[in-house]
């Protein structure tokens, strides 16, 4: 039957048996593993997050150099008809655009995603005598889908405006 100064013994007695100290080191386990992957992927999305901002950034780049070259070819030596040949020369990469106008590219661009310069394209294509479609096409890993961006550069735009007679 039912004694009561057996319970008593079994509720005093201190300490863990095998099987309880293994399945706490079993449950531990898991929890820690699952807050390391989160870590693994906190720094994938980061890492991720970091190449767009750069991205992001020499996109920016370009873009505002390319609105500072003016179309008309009378109104500098560099221009957007002598880009297109330039490009032309060299595939449309984008590493041939900074080398065309003879500048680096921002710094910061090339310590995150250096391989962007030989990866990504810029296109321009002629629409009239004074409006010239971009396709900017960023991608800095071989096999990567590009990021594309496009605009327009037009004949008489703010730097043929403040340049013009």
């Amino acid at each position: 039957m039912f004694c009561k100064g057996r319970v008593n013994k079994i509720w005093k007695e201190k300490g863990a048996t095998l099987l309880e100290v293994v399945m706490a080191v079993v449950i531990a386990g898991f929890g820690v593993s699952a807050v390391l992957g989160l870590f693994v992927m906190n720094l994938r999305t980061s890492e991720s997050n970091r190449e767009y901002a750069a991205c992001v950034l020499l996109v920016t780049d370009v873009m505002e150099r390319l609105r500072a070259i003016p179309c008309d070819p009378r109104l500098g030596n560099k221009n957007v008809p002598g880009l297109l040949s330039a490009l032309a020369v060299n595939s449309k990469a984008l590493s041939s655009f900074y080398e065309y106008l003879d500048v680096a590219p921002p710094a910061s661009v090339l310590q995150v995603i250096p391989e962007a310069l030989w990866h990504s394209t810029l296109n321009l294509v002629p629409e009239s005598s004074e409006i010239y479609v971009v396709e900017l096409k960023v991608a800095w890993r071989k096999n990567m889908n590009p990021v594309r961006f496009g605009t327009l550069v037009v004949k008489g735009g703010i730097n043929d405006l403040l340049q013009a007679d």
